[in-house]
C-alpha cells in the first residue's frame, strides 16, 4: 500500500529512474499475515504466550539484515524458509510480511497467478530527486495504462484527467512530488 516500502525494499537510489505498478484486488482470497499475532481464546493464557513468544522469534529472525557479506539474493532465504515452514497456510495464495528494510513497513507477495486476483491499473514512472532516510522525494515523469482497444500503453502527464481519476484512491499521488 505504500510506495516507499517497495522503494527501501529495492533500495532506489538518488537520480535513479524507476517504475511503480499499481494492481487492485478483484476478488476476496485467504492470505497468511506474517505480521500480526492472533490470540485464541480457546487456548490457555500459557498456551498462547507461547505461541507469542515462538511468533516473535521467527518474525525477528524473518526481518533480520544479513551482514553486507551475503549478496542481496541470500537476503531473503531466511524469510522465505521460515514463512513456507511457520507461517503459510495450506489455503494461502498470498503473504503478507514485515520488511526487512523499513520498521513498521509490511511487504505482500503472491504465491501463485496473480493474475486471478488482481486486475492491473496503470503504471508512474518516477525519478528519485532525493533520498532522506525513509522519506522519499519523487518527480513523476508519466503515467502509463494499458488501451485495449490499441492494445498497447498509452501515457499521460501526471496532472492529467485520466491520472488523477485512476490514481485518486491510491497512496501513489500523496507520497510524491509533482
Amino acid at each position: 500500500l505504500m510506495p516507499s516500502t517497495a522503494m527501501l525494499e529495492t533500495n532506489i537510489q538518488k537520480d535513479d529512474t524507476f517504475i511503480l505498478i499499481v494492481y487492485k484486488s478483484i476478488k476476496t482470497f485467504c492470505y497468511s499475515d506474517c505480521c500480526s499475532f492472533l490470540y485464541y481464546n480457546e487456548l490457555t493464557e500459557e498456551e498462547n504466550m507461547k505461541r507469542y513468544i515462538m511468533f516473535q522469534l521467527l518474525r525477528n529472525e524473518f526481518t533480520r539484515i544479513l551482514p553486507s557479506s551475503y549478496n542481496g539474493e541470500n537476503q531473503y532465504c531466511a524469510a522465505y524458509n521460515i514463512s513456507n515452514k511457520f507461517f503459510i497456510a495450506e489455503d494461502a495464495c498470498a503473504i503478507q510480511y514485515p520488511s526487512t528494510r523499513g520498521l513498521g513497513h509490511k511487504n505482500f507477495a503472491f504465491l501463485n497467478n496473480i493474475k486471478e486476483n488482481l486486475e492491473f491499473i496503470g503504471f508512474r514512472v518516477c525519478y528519485l530527486e532525493e533520498k532522506i532516510e525513509t522519506l522519499h522525494n519523487c518527480k513523476i515523469i508519466t503515467d502509463g495504462f494499458w488501451d485495449n482497444e490499441q492494445k498497447q500503453f498509452i501515457y499521460f502527464t501526471p496532472n492529467s484527467e485520466k491520472s488523477k481519476s485512476i490514481f485518486e484512491n491510491f497512496y501513489l499521488k500523496t507520497m510524491m512530488s509533482k
